[in-house]
């Protein structure tokens, strides 16, 4: 599928050349090269030129046990309000400074390293946590939403403008997945408990234009929508075969 969304497209090409793909808990990869951002991100283990920086289908993860270079300047300052902030510098020039509130909760964390690129993390009081990931030029390409209850949005950033969107509930369980792209289009699959997957192609008007129902045995529906509204219903058997529709 190419990435403007074609109405007289089947909707079999839609899944083959990404649809289901970008359902999954690598969306970026559904579209072929071209498309990808050009952070070189590994085998999703690391974001861009981020190395101690862990990233994986369920979020973005940094610490002092990340195997990166060890600090060797240490400093806390605080301030006549209450608040803080710890700062340290590693032998490599990576900067790693944390806020603190008047209470001694923390509120901010963030990673520079000497290439410009860097990790932002904000911790808000209702105890969800927001992470961005940004490139050397300040480009972001990765972040995560984390909710109290453990459920979570995790997000990835193409150059051109285009944003992969994975949700997890409190289990880690992926529940449903998007890609919207700049001139509006989008594509959404919802991840059903019994393995099924439901997924809706939309224009940049936000109609349907093709969508696919997988079932748990591998057997398929498909819906083709014409510029007038017609529905073209095609049937798959779990083997491929069409089995109703032309």
């Amino acid at each position: 599928m190419s990435d403007n969304v074609n109405q007289s497209q089947p909707i079999e090409n839609v899944r083959d050349s990404g649809a289901e793909r970008a359902a999954s808990s690598s969306a970026a990869e559904a579209y072929g090269p071209g498309m990808r951002p050009e952070a070189n991100k590994g085998a999703d283990t690391s974001a861009g030129a981020l190395p101690p920086a862990s990233v994986d289908d369920k979020g973005i993860s940094f610490g002092p046990n990340d195997g990166g270079p060890k600090n060797n300047m240490q400093n806390t300052s605080k301030n006549s309000d209450g608040t803080s902030v710890e700062t340290s510098t590693a032998s490599d020039g990576t900067r790693e400074s944390t806020r603190f509130d008047e209470n001694g909760a923390k509120t901010n964390s963030e990673t520079k390293r000497p290439d410009g690129s860097s990790i932002n993390t904000s911790y808000e009081k209702d105890g969800s946590k927001n992470t961005n990931v940004f490139d050397a030029d300040g480009n972001r390409i990765q972040s995560e939403s984390k909710k109290p209850d453990g459920s979570s949005d995790n997000s990835t950033y193409r150059q051109d403008g285009t944003r992969d969107t994975n949700h997890f509930d409190k289990d880690g369980v992926l529940t449903n997945s998007e890609t919207k792209r700049p001139d509006g289009s989008s594509i959404n699959t919802k991840h059903e408990p019994d393995g099924s997957k439901n997924t809706n192609v939309f224009d940049a008007n936000g109609a349907v234009t093709n969508s696919e129902t997988k079932r748990p045995d591998g057997s398929s529906t498909n819906t083709n929508f014409d510029k007038n509204g017609n529905a073209i219903i095609r049937d798959f058997s779990p083997n491929g075969d069409l089995v109703r529709g032309g």
